[in-house]
């Protein structure tokens, strides 16, 4: 066509080139893609880091789908024979217009798609709607824009392009929706949705390109700062680059999440089981847990040096989780000892792991301390990982569940010798594994749940991320639902008696694969012994004489015994054996027929319970047991009961909230901890470091029992397997603590003597202040008090069956 012979307003014809047309796909593709997965990313309406990524999302839909695309497809338009005088001129106004304005648009467009799994009629056509508009707004100011040309634009077409927007672009964002509620939205999956979203946009345009027409300008001088659509296109590719740069980036990511996932799967890691309010997981955007590795492997030195449940450096652990607050000021210096060893810095190789010189079969001798610094450093890490406080981590849940399985059943002896660790006891086989997984879990606030979402992390239901984190475990995903749901119940609250008085069982059996005895614990509740409850409070000085003449009596016995006073006694002692039977008969209706044969412990042992809202102290209880030994054939007594290691059963005793053994366990870390760290740093030089405090002498009066006393109601056991009460414990163990003298090194805990002298008393009121002191009576002299551990009523049953076999 010869530009000459065409007139002013004279519309010109086009055609089109396939390549650009198939270049602005691609390119849109980009941008509808790089956005769904900045979207993905963002896990909550608030937080900097989400305002981030839907603001990312927005510009890269805006100006990457959208607007280069655009003017990606202008290029695929040749008007007339393809002179340059009859190419489209676009102005800088309309363009900079075009290029904002659906930008502004789509930020309440994805505010209104949201960032949680609730899939909606209404968001999906409000979100919908707005991209199409965004992607018609686009267009037709484009459109208005060209500088050489007047556009006349048919309505048929237009609203037939704008149908075609608001349908598509519904349906992509309504499968990503239902994707992102199923956690089913892998990375391909995205990208179809991208692609979807990207057919939208370019239906949309050509429907409306096709309904317009384009009248010359013949008489239009080109101004200077008017550019051509091969000029723009070069923008265009800019933008395109950036955004594959930004896919590539996440992919990067994705893929070494996932490396570093399938890799912990062989370790020993630490992981954070978080709730919130509603019962919902806390995940990490790509459906899987916030962790820490600990170590490559826990070095064994024999066979049955296993890392369990009762291993010494679990239980150890154990405690620490429950009282974070007593190693948290170590924590620097543990960091500072590794990171001075050069070895440290060198985790990669297996044979030199954590600054420690590890050749093959060997293993280090303080390697039991080295692991504890580990877990407490992986803890710290994993609380920075989450940005909460150590202290509010959580505790370490009593399990470890074995990861990175390798599909080799184990014989039926490796079976039940590992039952009692992995709680499976209804399970008829054991998958060995390569890894370890330790949890620590606890239940958010509604203010940390949403704070941790602003951090971008996620909150979903357990079965939404079953299968994903069954996958990056390698474990069985029908049990870990069932071990999360187990900690789901864990966390919501902490599981004591309920004051009063209660009628328990201790039953134990020996552990022929682990070693030890495994005790009878509460399936529900395993810190607590099967029992039932009395519709009392506390008991009189009379009961407890009733239930001494029982002392020792086997169950078979007592219960004829009862059924006869019941009888024949007096009124009083009519009901309370009334109620002593039928407790027993509901106790023994929940044992197994050989709990006939259990003995009965009179004594009634104090138990910690439930205590009052906003108490200090514990509440306290009193229990009456049972006990006897299991044959080691014994594999269930019923559905509702289990076996543990009893040292993880007696360890669980003392970690109950406001426990007193909590400050003489943190002691005792200190004691065996800061020497170690201290000495190593060579932070010790002199002893001028360590201020000693002056001895403290305390009065106390030898115990002369008043003529007019009660009787004791421990009568028949020694001063020394007496259990004070426990604020009494609490008070003294604040009492004696050593005391900490902080410096620029950390804090140094020294011992302090307490010099005992006895004297004379008559007084009953003096007897049982002193008493409450819980010292050992003396027959005179000086002696020096360690702190030690508080012998609990588990101990004391131990020792009286294992006295009486």
């Amino acid at each position: 066509m010869d530009p000459s012979r065409i007139s002013d307003g004279q519309v010109v014809q086009f055609s089109f080139d396939a390549s650009f047309i198939a270049a602005s796909y691609i390119v849109s593709c980009i941008g509808s893609w790089t956005t769904l997965e900045l979207l993905h990313w963002r896990v909550a309406t608030r937080g900097l880091c989400n305002w981030i990524l839907l603001v990312g999302a927005s510009v890269l839909m805006g100006s990457v789908a959208l607007w280069s695309s655009y003017y990606v497809a202008a290029r695929a338009m040749i008007f007339g024979d393809g002179e340059a005088e009859t190419q489209r001129l676009y102005g800088p106004v309309f363009a900079v217009l075009s290029f904002f304005a659906p930008i502004l648009i789509l930020l309440p467009a994805f505010l209104a798609v949201g960032s949680n799994e609730k899939v909606g009629a209404l968001r999906v056509i409000i979100g919908g709607a707005s991209v199409a508009l965004a992607a018609c707004t686009q267009h037709y100011i484009s459109e208005v824009g060209i500088a050489n040309y007047s556009v006349e634009f048919d309505m048929g077409h237009v609203i037939g392009s704008t149908i075609i927007a608001i349908t598509v672009c519904c349906s992509s964002l309504s499968l990503l929706l239902v994707l992102r509620a199923s956690w089913s939205h892998s990375w391909w999956k995205r990208a179809m949705c991208g692609l979807i979203l990207a057919a939208g946009v370019a239906g949309m345009r050509w429907t409306a390109i096709v309904g317009t027409r384009y009248r010359l300008k013949a008489s239009k001088v080109p101004a200077a700062r008017e550019f051509s659509p091969c000029q723009a296109s070069i923008a265009a590719l800019i933008m395109s680059i950036c955004a594959c740069a930004i896919l590539a980036v996440m992919a990067f990511l994705a893929h070494k999440k996932k490396r570093t996932s399938a890799s912990k799967a062989q370790q020993v890691v630490l992981a954070s089981i978080t709730f919130d309010p509603d019962g919902r997981l806390l995940v990490t955007p790509e459906g899987i847990l916030p962790s820490q590795q600990i170590t490559s492997s826990y070095l064994n030195t024999s066979s049955d040096d296993v890392f369990r449940i009762s291993h010494p450096a679990f239980l150890w652990i154990y405690r620490v989780s429950r009282n974070w607050k007593g190693i948290v000021d170590l924590i620097p210096i543990m960091r500072k000892h590794f990171d001075s060893n050069a070895a440290a810095t060198s985790r990669r190789p297996r044979l030199f792991q954590h600054g420690v010189n590890v050749t093959e079969g060997e293993r280090p001798e303080d390697y039991s301390l080295i692991f504890r610094k580990l877990f407490c450093i992986a803890a710290a890490d994993l609380a920075d990982q989450i940005n909460e406080p150590l202290e509010k981590l959580g505790s370490l849940y009593g399990d470890i569940m074995t990861t990175g399985r390798t599909g080799k059943k184990c014989s039926s002896w490796q079976l039940k010798s590992r039952l009692s660790d992995a709680e499976r006891a209804s399970e008829p086989s054991f998958v060995f594994g390569r890894g370890q997984l330790l949890f620590v879990v606890r239940q958010a606030s509604k203010s940390d749940a949403s704070r941790l979402q602003k951090q971008g992390f996620r909150f979903t239901g357990l079965q939404n991320v079953a299968e994903i984190l069954s996958k990056r475990m390698e474990v069985d995903r029908n049990a870990l639902v069932k071990r999360m749901e187990k900690m789901r119940a864990h966390s919501s609250s902490e599981t004591l008696q309920e004051p009063g008085v209660h009628i328990g069982a201790f039953s134990i059996r020996a552990n022929v694969g682990g070693g030890g005895f495994d005790a009878l614990v509460r399936r529900d509740a395993n810190n607590l012994l099967p029992s039932v409850s009395l519709p009392l409070t506390i008991l009189d000085d009379w009961q407890i004489g009733f239930l001494a003449e029982m002392d020792t009596w086997t169950l078979a016995r007592c219960l004829p015994w009862l059924c006869n006073k019941a009888a024949v006694g007096t009124d009083k002692e009519q009901h309370f054996a009334g109620m002593l039977a039928d407790a027993f008969m509901d106790l023994a209706e929940k044992m197994d027929p050989l709990f006939q044969e259990a003995r009965l412990v009179a004594m009634p042992f104090e138990v910690p319970c439930r205590d009052e809202a906003g108490s200090q102290y514990p509440g306290q209880g009193q229990m009456i047991c049972f006990h006897t030994i299991s044959p080691i054939h014994t594999f269930r007594v019923s559905t509702a009961f289990d076996f543990v290691p009893l040292d993880f059963f007696r360890c669980q005793q003392r970690v109950y909230q406001h426990s007193p053994d909590h400050e003489v366990f943190a002691r005792r870390v200190h004691r065996e901890l800061a020497p170690v760290l201290f000495e190593r740093e060579k932070l010790v030089t002199t002893p001028s470091i360590i201020n000693l405090q002056p001895r403290s002498s305390i009065e106390i009066p030898r115990l002369t029992p008043s003529k007019n006393a009660p009787p004791p109601r421990y009568g028949w056991l020694s001063a020394l397997e007496r259990r004070p009460p426990y604020h009494t414990q609490l008070d003294k163990s604040k009492t004696i603590i050593e005391t900490v003298e902080r410096n620029s090194w950390g804090g140094i805990l020294v011992s302090q003597e307490v010099n005992v002298q006895v004297q004379e008393a008559t007084s009953i009121n003096r007897t049982t202040e002193v008493d409450s002191l819980g010292f050992p009576s003396m027959s005179g002299g000086t002696a020096t008090t360690e702190v030690e551990d508080p012998k609990t009523y588990i101990d004391s049953l131990l020792a009286i069956c294992i006295e009486s076999r």
